[in-house]
């Protein structure tokens, strides 16, 4: 197969118009913790706090120039819904159908995928 772009496919998402500062804003997820990448033991952030303070030098930082530098901030809400998974205490249903609400599948894609 080969690999495509399909631009602009969230246009037409809830979501379309969520940045970093908004979802730090939003009184809802303000107080969610997001787990910092390559930190171990399951460490965390709050959303609304300065989490690049707490991210971890990346490996990949010696191989690849352009590489980022240091790990992300993940907020894996949908993990929520998986009783095998670790997730913050934090994270609420609410939460999650909030962000299940406000996602659309894209027209080109079908529903039964």
């Amino acid at each position: 197969g080969r690999a495509f772009i399909v631009r602009n496919t969230a246009r037409h998402s809830g979501l379309w118009n969520w940045t970093c500062a908004s979802i730090r804003e939003d009184a809802m997820f303000q107080d969610a913790e997001g787990q910092l990448s390559y930190a171990g033991d399951g460490k965390t952030a709050r959303l609304s706090e300065p989490w690049e303070d707490k991210a971890v030098p990346t490996a990949a930082r010696h191989l690849d120039s352009k590489a980022p530098r240091r790990g992300s901030l993940y907020f894996g809400i949908k993990d929520l819904q998986f009783e095998d998974t670790h997730v913050p205490a934090s994270w609420s249903s609410p939460m999650l159908e909030r962000i299940q609400n406000l996602t659309r599948l894209p027209r080109y894609m079908d529903p039964r995928n």
